[in-house]
């Protein structure tokens, strides 16, 4: 008998692309979340073509899209937004990495998915965090790598040039902690909901007792 995860029955539908924010839902898909990768028509997430071979196989896409079932949604338009609204109402979380504002812009930030499921949780993954003076900014890993100085530390085999560390550096970080917030999110939603559970019963034993002590 397969062992259920702790995340078996919640539902994340995945915005996410290239690298961080895959592999954070991929590591949410690990513990049983069921995963929803939105991809855009035609070329699909970009991180399809990183390391592409000749027979089609991408082990970098596959690496961190493993356990997850995809559908193409352009949410530029009309019909896809209403697409991704009918979605949401059957979905728990809601994950995406674009530039800072683009769901706002394309008619499916927070706010317009709340009002069809109150209870969504969205994980925007940003290079900047979600206020501040740079929050706007779009960045990548490659920037997360020069800002934080890692690439002089490296640079002395090249005669002071700065070196991009290959792989990732800054992604991996940013990826970590977009998992534990969406589970830390998740259990605190999980735990509020059980209490108002626990809560409801104890007011209904309380209630049927006091019938029983009137009569």
């Amino acid at each position: 008998m397969t062992e259920l995860g702790p995340l078996h029955g919640v539902r994340i539908l995945d915005f996410t692309r290239y690298q961080q924010g895959p592999y954070a839902t991929v590591m949410l898909s690990d513990l049983g979340a069921d995963v929803l990768k939105v991809e855009e028509p035609g070329h699909g997430d970009p991180g399809r073509s990183l390391g592409l071979q000749p027979d089609g196989w991408c082990s970098y896409f596959q690496a961190l899209n493993r356990n997850k079932r995809s559908i193409t949604i352009d949410i530029r338009k009309p019909e896809g937004v209403e697409l991704v609204k009918r979605l949401i109402a059957e979905y728990d979380v809601v994950t995406e990495n674009f530039r800072p504002g683009m769901m706002e812009k394309c008619g499916v930030g927070h706010d317009a998915l709340a009002a069809v499921n109150p209870r969504v949780i969205t994980a925007s993954a940003t290079g900047f965090g979600g206020d501040g003076p740079q929050a706007r900014r779009p960045s990548f890993d490659i920037i997360g790598q020069a800002m934080s100085g890692i690439m002089w530390n490296h640079s002395a085999a090249s005669g002071g040039t700065p070196i991009q560390l290959t792989g990732g550096l800054a992604w991996p970080c940013a990826r970590r902690s977009c998992s534990h917030r969406i589970n830390t999110k998740i259990c605190r939603t999980t735990r509020s909901r059980i209490s108002r559970i626990f809560l409801a019963r104890a007011r209904r034993r309380s209630c049927s007792t006091s019938i029983r002590r009137c009569r």
